[in-house]
């Protein structure tokens, strides 16, 4: 608690002129981003150990962060004014393609676990000093980068095979010329050899 969520000084002064409820939300906010490379989704993700420890630093109640909101207008400014504060910015759409085609190229090919591709995509937002997009968008990206890296891989492949291997591949998938009696105990004439 006391390494990741005691604040330092210029933090203290970014809050002086808030309510009391607004002081411990842009305090929860900034410290929780500094850990996590985001903000909360919800405020019951934030531990209410740190919560208390800060509220203890404000002298305000810690009960206030419950009422703190983190949609809407207000929360949208407290949001620009912690990554103005923080050296961070809003993602673009540029962004989102470079993350995409960084993920594509160094990432999917190494490991396609959703768990690590979310991590390794907040941590390229970390690095760039872009406030990462919503989860949802997020996993848009990675579900992109993996159909993008499959489709790469797959057409490498296919280059790589020689006219004649092809040739006898597309036979396995005809079905014409098929030993009658495969077909005598099903009536369904689709089956392949393969």
């Amino acid at each position: 608690l006391v390494e990741s969520w005691t604040l330092i000084d210029t933090e203290k002064q970014l809050l002086e002129q808030r309510t009391e409820r607004g002081r411990l939300g842009y305090a929860v906010l900034i410290k929780f981003f500094q850990i996590e490379g985001r903000f909360p989704f919800y405020n019951k993700e934030v531990p209410w150990c740190a919560v208390d420890f800060l509220a203890g630093q404000l002298n305000v109640s810690a009960s206030t962060w419950l009422d703190f909101p983190l949609k809407g207008r207000s929360s949208e400014r407290a949001r620009a004014d912690i990554r103005t504060f923080l050296g961070f910015r809003p993602p673009t759409n540029e962004d989102s393609q470079q993350l995409q085609q960084w993920l594509t190229e160094h990432v999917v090919p190494q490991d396609q676990d959703i768990r690590h591709l979310r991590s390794a995509a907040l941590d390229w937002c970390r690095d760039h000093h872009i406030e990462p997009p919503s989860q949802e968008r997020i996993d848009r990206l990675i579900n992109a980068a993996v159909r993008t890296f499959e489709q790469q891989f797959f057409a490498d492949i296919h280059r790589q095979l020689s006219p004649h291997t092809c040739q006898q591949l597309d036979q396995l998938l005809t079905t014409s010329g098929l030993d009658e009696q495969l077909l005598d105990h099903e009536q369904d004439s689709d089956w392949s050899a393969f």
